[in-house]
């Protein structure tokens, strides 16, 4: 029984990501805390706690934040459509394996001192990218998803 609560709190949490249903998310990771203690997930047990009660106190700290994440606002759609937002994470990791895949060592120096100085450029380049494509409305892919394809 005890697996089939874990895949019944995932599958409602990624339910709840997708259809950016807020509070559902909340419950949801609330619920994981128990297994990720157990599993040993530690970044995960000291940060969501703090994340849960910041989450809660945004109707009264920030009310504006809390209407926009409670109208799904808090979930990323690379794709115009229902039932399709990513989590932050999984949105942020897609762009930086995207834009970490360029070649720009090609011709430049291959100095380590010159990669790692690119390395910890690469988030705040990736942030001015997206920014700049938002701004020119090109936030969104124009790939299609498997719930728009034909097959």
């Amino acid at each position: 029984m005890l697996y089939m609560d874990m895949v019944m709190i995932l599958k409602r949490f990624i339910h709840a990501e997708r259809a950016g249903l807020w509070e559902e998310h909340l419950a949801e990771v609330e619920k994981m805390l128990p297994y990720l203690v157990v599993a040993g997930h530690y970044k995960y047990v000291s940060c969501l706690p703090h994340y849960l009660e910041a989450m809660r106190s945004l109707p009264t700290l920030a009310p504006n934040i809390h209407t926009e994440f409670k109208d799904g606002k808090f979930t990323v759609r690379q794709t115009e459509g229902r039932f399709n937002g990513v989590w932050t994470d999984k949105a942020l990791e897609k762009t930086y394996n995207r834009n970490g895949k360029t070649k720009l060592f090609t011709g430049i120096s291959q100095q380590p001192a010159a990669m790692e100085k690119y390395l910890r450029a690469l988030p705040v380049l990736t942030a001015v990218s997206e920014q700049t494509k938002a701004m020119a409305h090109l936030d969104m892919d124009d790939t299609k998803h498997h719930e728009d394809s034909n097959s």
